[in-house]
């Protein structure tokens, strides 16, 4: 059932279906990084960049366009204090403000753990939805996880399909966990997706019988769900826990447990002997960590990542994967995300989930754990401050903080302090914090200075800079050891600002070469194309040179074709034009252009007598009976 061979990354499982346009999502992870957030709206908009997560420096203009169609439509929830904190700044994350949504459990001492996806597409009157159940977090970890992705129509029934009733209550409860302000716009995505994904139609995977949806939670614990004895068994997780350990079922046939090192090695010895069988990812299959030399936070993970649960009853088996870990936290009190599944045992059971030696299954990507000789000892004082630490870390991310914004000493500058709303906060002894807008270097960090409302003052910043994401880096000190930890924070901001959006904009479309390699991109059937030609360089006579596009009517021949073709394609072009003007307009005299040799101080990014082309076909398109975006 698991071949380690297929590889297949998240990316892949979002690209809209053939015939599909995607049309919004909802999503769920523990630990974001934001970066990664911004590859989302590449497979969304079935932008084929790469075949990596990590987004491509040269494709800007095809990010640029990604997010702006897709950013808007994407409602992530994530744990607070989770958001790691980028390696570089990018200004489109600006598109993202209002779509990533920290939230929190309401049990203490608990955290919020799912990583799934709803994802709604349409084609034509038809939707479709896809659901992702992933063991992997947005971020940039090389670590081995499953990935398990269910399809279906939308049924024109009044009648919801009462095995999605759990689905759908999951997806409705995600605002109410938030810890902040939810913006109006993911309150109306999620309540249009909770309400529809309880009439689809989902097929279960190839070689399953039968699936059932099963978020933890969300109300009062209860028993295990793999029930009592069974025939044998199969428990794959990289952290456990002595006391779900000792609650497993036992199994006639034995058990195999497959795990982290670290973990096998502090578990109980007397649980450990009922399993017959205890595996450890090998060395060999392991996948280097993408680390970035400049990354402020922590490393990305790798190795075992995977959580899945599989045990054999008589002739049928039963796969449980997810999000949970093999601990106490996971089934007691976390909010994580499971699917049951069912099938016949010679197709998913445990001896068919781990395969031969050398051929496809699990088996080929494992080692026997040998326990050492000696079992090195636990640093107490360091599990202490990483304790005082992921504490401080819950209790800020919970506080209302807030960035107040004013008007600074010059046109186009801001001055931005952080400050606690209400209340009082101290850290625990020995624990620091400092304080950072994530579009500035940890050299410009100001401590926190929590006897205070106005916590931090970051001086004044120029608009481009000013962001509501705010990374904080907490030490924690003890008998001459420390610890630190790095996490950003998505806070509200109080003030008036210009539309930082339409500046975004306008610093990435300097030239107009760059909005009609934009525009290209919008109207493009080949989008592979014409990403191409846009890694290759836009220069005069290149590709996308501003004179080969426009003299050679290539511009011309892309908006009639798509009048004829899909005339509604062109509300895209009318929304880019528009925004274009209103931030030419007002932002005109903040971006130069560098590649402008013009005696007048205004550069119109517009090519010469466009509009002369373009509002003949908009005019035709209107009398097709397409609107404004």
């Amino acid at each position: 059932m698991l071949d380690p061979r297929d590889r297949r990354l998240l990316l892949e499982a979002l690209r809209p279906p053939e015939g599909c346009v995607f049309d919004r999502a909802v999503g769920s992870s523990y630990s974001l990084d934001p970066t990664a957030l911004l590859a989302v709206p590449l497979a969304l908009a079935a932008f084929d960049t790469q075949s990596d997560q990590r987004p491509a420096h040269d494709d800007s203009l095809a990010l640029l366009e990604a997010v702006r169609r897709c950013a808007k439509r994407v409602s992530l929830f994530c744990q607070a204090g989770r958001i790691a904190v980028p390696a570089r700044y990018r200004s489109l994350l600006t598109y993202l403000e209002k779509s990533i949504v920290e939230v929190a459990p309401s049990a203490e001492g608990y955290v919020f753990h799912p990583k799934v996806w709803v994802v709604r597409y349409t084609a034509g009157q038809s939707v479709m939805y896809r659901f992702l159940c992933l063991t992997r977090n947005l971020t940039f970890d090389r670590s081995w996880d499953t990935a398990l992705v269910l399809e279906g129509p939308l049924l024109q029934r009044k009648n919801a399909i009462s095995d999605n009733h759990p689905l759908g209550e999951f997806v409705a409860a995600l605002p109410g966990l938030a810890v902040r302000e939810v913006p109006q716009r993911v309150f109306d995505d999620v309540a249009l997706v909770e309400r529809e994904v309880r009439r689809v139609r989902f097929a279960p995977p190839e070689g399953f019988s039968a699936f059932r949806f099963m978020p933890l939670g969300l109300g009062k614990p209860g028993a295990l769900p793999f029930g009592s004895t069974k025939r044998k068994g199969l428990v794959v997780a990289p952290f456990l826990s002595d006391g779900f350990l000792a609650r497993l079922p036992k199994c006639n046939d034995g058990a195999t447990l497959v795990s982290l090192d670290e973990s096998l090695l502090h578990a109980d010895a007397t649980l450990l002997e009922s399993f017959s069988e205890k595996y450890v990812v090998a060395a060999a299959a392991e996948l280097p960590p993408d680390v970035d030399d400049d990354a402020v936070g922590e490393p990305p993970l790798s190795g075992l990542h995977a959580k899945l649960y599989v045990f054999d009853e008589g002739w049928d088996s039963r796969v449980w994967t997810g999000s949970a870990n093999a601990t106490q936290a996971a089934f007691g009190g976390n909010v994580e995300f499971l699917v049951e599944l069912r099938g016949r045992r010679s197709v998913c059971g445990v001896d068919a989930t781990l395969g031969e030696a050398g051929k496809n299954g699990l088996i080929g990507l494992l080692e026997e754990f040998a326990l050492p000789d000696k079992v090195p000892p636990i640093d107490e004082v360091q599990r202490t401050l990483e304790h005082r630490l992921e504490q401080a870390c819950r209790e800020i991310a919970s506080l209302p903080l807030r960035l107040a914004v004013g008007r600074g000493s010059q046109s186009m500058v801001y001055s931005v302090s952080l400050r606690l709303a209400q209340g009082r906060w101290a850290p625990a002894q020995g624990v620091e914090a400092c304080a950072w807008p994530v579009s500035l270097r940890e050299d410009r960090a100001v401590k926190c200075e929590w006897a205070k409302r106005q916590l931090a003052d970051f001086g004044e910043l120029s608009l481009d800079a000013v962001t509501p994401f705010v990374a904080f880096r907490l030490t924690a000190q003890q008998n001459g050891q420390s610890e630190q930890a790095a996490f950003v924070l998505n806070l509200p901001m109080d003030g008036r600002l210009p539309d930082r959006e339409a500046l975004v904009l306008r610093q990435m479309i300097r030239r107009p070469q760059d909005l009609i390699a934009l525009l290209l991109l919008l109207l493009a059937d080949d989008v592979l194309s014409v990403i191409d030609a846009l890694e290759a360089g836009g220069s005069k006579d290149g590709p996308l040179g501003s004179d080969h596009c426009f003299d050679s009517s290539g511009l011309l021949e892309a908006l009639v074709r798509q009048l004829d073709r899909d005339p509604q394609k062109l509300r895209a072009v009318k929304r880019l034009v528009d925004d274009l003007r209103k931030a030419q307009e007002a932002f005109a005299d903040t971006v130069p252009d560098p590649a402008a040799e013009l005696d007048t101080g205004e550069v119109s990014l517009l090519p010469p007598h466009f509009d002369e082309i373009w509002q003949p076909v908009w005019a035709a398109a209107r009398k097709l009976g397409v609107r404004d975006a």
